[in-house]
């Protein structure tokens, strides 16, 4: 019984849906405590809980982030433990770099590293949904991002490792 459900977890319910629920018509006409009382569709819900809590389940998506073997070793950075992802297609390239710098231990900013679809960079502002519509050509596999230090990052760490190692001879 959904009204337990909610009872044993400590949710009470809108007084609207609760004056539904206990209200005798309802149960006599249906012969239960109505589902639409406690978990209203999405078309008759004011407010679309239901329809965001449903578009939130739908848009789940599978995803891998592998290092970028193809560019100059000085680009090349480790593989995380666990490659395989799932999360919201809203997510963005952005957070997917945050993402990275904090499982490597990296205290860079997010602009020192480069994402890659199908070898070529993607910008931050490109979520998962949109970049598998537009940009993933492999429609029978899964997503597969790459990722490498920007050249512009590699470059100028090249340069400050290089001045390290002149000025410690």
């Amino acid at each position: 019984d959904e009204k337990d459900f909610y009872a044993r977890r400590g949710i009470e319910l809108k007084p609207e849906y609760a004056e539904e629920v206990n209200s005798p018509e309802k149960k006599r006409k249906t012969g239960l405590e109505t589902r639409d009382a406690v978990m209203p569709n999405r078309n008759s819900s004011p407010s679309g809980v239901a329809s965001t809590l449903e578009t939130a389940m739908n848009d789940q998506l599978d995803f891998q982030l592998e290092p970028d073997r193809c560019g100059i070793s000085i680009q090349q950075m480790p593989p995380l433990n666990n490659p395989s992802l799932r999360t919201s297609g809203r997510l963005r390239v952005n957070s997917i770099k945050k993402y990275l710098l904090q499982k490597l231990g990296l205290k860079d900013a997010p602009s020192s590293i480069e994402v890659l679809c199908n070898g070529d960079p993607i910008g931050d502002e490109l979520s998962l949904t949109f970049i598998l519509r537009t940009r993933w050509f492999n429609t029978n596999k899964i997503l597969t991002l790459k990722y490498r230090l920007s050249e512009e990052f590699a470059v100028s760490q090249r340069k400050f490792n290089s001045t390290d190692t002149e000025e410690e001879s």
